[in-house]
C-alpha cells in the first residue's frame, strides 16, 4: 500500500469486470455500510461505521462517497478527484463539513470519507415546511444560507469549486443552529482561462442548478457555485426552481432567461435574482457574499435610507475636484463620515458608482509606449482586459498602507505571530555590509529590513496570510459605526483599482505622463539608479533609496496615499499561476500598486503581479477595506 497522511491507496488497483454494488451491511475496507444517503450520476453516498473512530458510547459514524464505475475507471477523472481532495481537505470553515480520509479499495476504487453531519438537509426542511403550509421566508433563507455564502467565497479563494451546491448538500442542525456544506465529491480545482471539456453535454453538477456555462460544456468555475446558490435561495423561498422544464427544455429556459413568476419573489428582490441568474456572467455579482448583500438591501433594513448615487467620472481629466466633490456629496446623502479611525488604521470613504478599469490599449501599443522602461510582455499580457466596473456599495479603504507602528500595535493587542516567525525562515532585506539584497533569512522580517525605518514607514515582509489576519482582527477590535455594520477584509483588485483611479481612465490617477510619476509616487528613479544603474526608472530624484514614510507624496482625488509605488499591496483575489512560472502549483494572490524598487511600468493603475500566500518581501505591504453593509442603495446606480 502507498500512503500519504490519512490517505491510502493501492498503487495499481485491479477493478473487477463486474461493478460492485454497495448494500447495507457490506464491508469496504474497515468501513461497514449501514444506509444509503443519496445517489447520482457521479456516485453514491453511504452512512457507515468506522471502527477507528468508535469509542464507548460513540458508534463512529462517517459518510463514504463512492464514485460511479465509469468515473473511477477514467484515469484522468480519478487523478483530478485525488488532486481536488488534497486541496479540499485543507479547507477549514465553520460551514464546511470536514473531509477525513481518501481511501482506495480494489472493488470500488477511490472513495472519500467525510464527517457525519447530524441534522436534516434543506431539501427535507423545504418539503416539511411546504407540507405544513409554512413557506420559508426570504429573511429565513438569508439567515440560513449566509454562512454557506461565506464558505463558498472561502473555498473559491483557495482555487476550489464545490460543483454541486443544492439543498440536498446543505445540512441544517436546528439543535445547534448550524448549517454545513457537505459532499465535495464533485469538487474541482479551477484555472483560467476557462476551457470546454472535450465531451458533449453538461460538464458538471445537477441539471437544475447548472449555469449557462456548464450547459455549454465549460469546465467548472466559482461563478457556477454562485449560480447554484442563487437557484437554491430562490427554490427555498418559493418551493420551486427559477427555471421550468427538464433536460433541454430547462437548458433553453436558462439560456433565454425565462424565470418563473412566483408571488414570493417580486420587486427589488426579483431584480437581484434576475441579476444573479443573468445569462451574461459579467452582469452577475462577483461573490456569494455580494449576492447576499444585494438581497439584504432589497429585502429592506429598518431605518435604512435610500440614496441616489451619481456615477464616478470615468474619463480623465473631467475636473481635478470632480471625484472629490462626488465623494463629499455621497457622504452627506448617506450620513456617513468621510473618514473613520479603527484600532490600527485610518480609512477613507469610497462612494459607489462606475468607472472604466484596466488599460484598453493593445499590448503592442503598451510595449511601444513603455519601451524606455523595458517592460516584460508577459506582465502586460497578464493584466485584465479593459471593462466597465461597477462598485455597488460604499467602501472604506485604508488612507495609506499599514505602517510599522500600526502593525506593531496589532501584534501587541492580538498576540498574533507573523508567518516569518512561525516558520523561522524570515524575510528579505538589504545587507549594507555586502551591498546586496538577501533573503529569505532570519535576520530580516517586518521589524528589520536593513535600512532605517520609523513608525510611519509602511510595514513590509508580511505575507498574504499575515495581511488576511490583520484585516480579520479589525472585525473584533474596531468599533462599529452607529447604525452601520462594517466588515473588514482585503480589497479585491478591482476595488483597489477603482479607488486608485478615483475617476481616471489614464495610466495613473494624475494622468498618462510617466515623467510626472516622480512627483506622485516612490518608484525606481535617479536616487536608486545611482546605486543600481541597471534598474529601469525615472530620471527624477525622490531622495529615497528604499521605502518612504507613508503620506509623503500627494493623495489622489479620494484622499488616498501611496497608490503608485512605495509598497505593493495584497488583494483578496486568487491569481492562477502560469504553469511555466516559478510559482506553478502554488496558491497565489494578486498584488497591486507597484513599489519603491519597481519600474514605473508596475506602478500603473492596471498593473498586477502575483505571489504565493506565504511569500513575504521587503516591498510588499497591506491595505484593507471595510464594507458598509447597512446603507440602502438602488439596485442599479447608473
Amino acid at each position: 500500500m502507498a500512503s500519504d497522511g490519512g490517505m491510502s491507496w493501492n498503487t495499481e488497483p485491479v477493478l473487477p469486470s463486474t461493478p460492485w454494488e454497495p448494500r447495507s451491511g457490506s464491508r469496504v475496507g474497515r468501513f461497514t455500510l449501514r444506509e444509503r444517503l443519496g445517489s447520482g450520476g457521479q456516485g453514491q453516498a453511504w452512512l457507515a461505521v468506522d471502527p477507528n473512530r468508535s469509542s464507548p458510547g460513540e458508534e463512529g459514524w462517517v459518510v463514504v462517497k463512492f464514485l460511479a464505475p465509469d468515473v473511477r475507471r477514467d484515469e484522468n477523472r480519478t487523478a483530478e478527484f485525488r488532486a481536488t481532495y488534497m486541496a479540499a481537505q485543507r479547507l477549514h470553515h465553520e460551514a464546511i463539513c470536514p473531509l477525513l480520509d481518501l481511501e482506495q479499495d480494489p472493488a470500488v476504487g477511490l472513495f472519500q470519507v467525510m464527517h457525519y453531519q447530524r441534522g436534516q438537509t434543506l431539501r427535507q426542511l423545504l418539503d416539511e415546511r411546504v407540507n405544513a403550509g409554512r413557506p420559508i421566508s426570504l429573511a429565513e433563507v438569508l439567515k440560513l444560507l449566509e454562512p454557506i455564502a461565506r464558505a463558498l467565497d472561502h473555498i473559491h479563494n483557495e482555487s476550489v469549486v464545490h460543483g454541486d451546491v443544492k439543498p440536498e448538500n446543505l445540512i441544517w442542525d436546528a439543535a445547534r443552529g448550524q448549517i454545513a456544506l457537505i459532499d465535495f465529491g464533485l469538487a474541482v480545482r479551477f484555472s483560467e482561462p476557462r476551457q470546454k471539456l472535450p465531451r458533449q453535454g453538461i460538464a458538471h453538477g445537477t441539471e437544475r442548478y447548472c449555469s449557462p456555462e456548464l450547459w455549454q460544456g465549460y469546465r467548472p468555475a466559482p461563478s457556477d457555485d454562485r449560480w447554484a446558490l442563487a437557484v437554491t435561495a430562490w427554490e427555498l423561498c418559493c418551493g420551486q426552481a427559477p427555471f421550468a422544464g427538464t433536460e433541454w427544455a430547462l437548458r433553453d429556459n436558462v439560456h433565454d432567461g425565462v424565470l418563473q413568476s412566483p408571488a414570493a419573489i417580486t420587486g427589488e428582490v426579483r431584480q437581484v435574482f434576475e441579476q444573479a441568474l443573468h445569462v451574461d456572467q459579467d452582469r452577475r455579482p462577483r461573490s456569494c457574499c455580494a449576492l447576499f448583500d444585494l438581497l439584504k438591501r432589497a429585502l429592506g433594513t429598518a431605518g435604512a435610507r435610500h440614496v441616489t448615487v451619481d456615477p464616478v467620472f470615468s474619463e480623465f481629466p473631467r475636473s481635478v475636484e470632480g471625484s472629490r466633490r462626488m465623494q463629499q456629496r455621497f457622504a452627506e446623502a448617506a450620513g456617513l463620515p468621510l473618514q473613520i479611525e479603527t484600532a490600527w488604521a485610518s480609512l477613507r470613504l469610497i462612494p459607489p458608482g462606475w468607472a472604466v478599469c484596466r488599460d484598453p490599449r493593445p499590448v503592442s501599443e503598451r510595449l511601444q509606449r513603455l519601451a524606455a522602461f523595458r517592460p516584460a510582455e508577459q506582465h502586460l499580457q497578464a493584466e485584465l482586459p479593459a471593462a466597465r466596473y461597477e462598485l455597488r456599495q460604499p467602501l472604506y479603504i485604508s488612507i495609506a498602507p499599514v505602517t510599522v507602528s500600526e502593525f506593531e500595535r496589532f501584534l501587541s493587542e492580538t498576540g498574533y505571530e507573523v508567518e516569518s516567525d512561525r516558520d523561522g525562515t524570515g524575510g528579505f532585506g538589504y545587507d549594507f555590509a555586502l551591498r546586496r539584497f538577501r533573503g529569505p533569512v532570519q535576520e530580516f522580517d517586518w521589524r528589520n529590513v536593513g535600512w532605517p525605518q520609523t513608525g510611519q514607514h509602511p510595514v513590509v515582509n508580511v505575507s498574504w496570510n499575515d495581511a488576511e489576519a490583520f484585516a480579520g482582527a479589525c472585525n473584533q477590535f474596531s468599533r462599529v459605526l452607529p447604525n452601520h455594520q462594517l466588515r473588514f477584509r482585503l480589497p479585491t483588485e478591482l476595488e483597489w483599482e477603482y479607488a486608485c483611479r478615483a475617476g481616471s481612465a489614464a495610466d495613473f490617477w494624475f494622468g498618462d505622463e510617466i515623467a510626472d510619476l516622480g512627483r506622485y509616487g516612490n518608484v525606481t528613479d535617479g536616487t536608486k539608479r545611482r546605486e543600481w544603474p541597471s534598474w529601469p526608472g525615472l530620471d527624477t530624484e525622490s531622495g529615497f533609496r528604499f521605502t518612504s514614510p507613508v503620506r509623503h507624496f500627494p493623495a489622489n482625488q479620494f484622499g488616498l496615499y501611496d497608490m503608485h509605488g512605495n509598497v505593493r499591496q495584497w488583494c483578496s483575489d486568487v491569481f492562477p499561476g502560469d504553469p511555466g512560472s516559478r510559482y506553478a502549483g502554488q496558491p497565489c494572490r494578486v498584488l497591486r500598486g507597484g513599489a519603491w524598487c519597481n519600474s514605473p511600468v508596475h506602478a500603473r493603475c492596471s498593473a498586477r503581479a502575483l505571489r504565493p500566500v506565504s511569500h513575504r518581501d521587503d516591498h510588499i505591504g497591506i491595505r484593507i477595506v471595510a464594507e458598509v453593509q447597512a446603507v440602502r442603495l438602488p439596485i442599479d446606480s447608473r
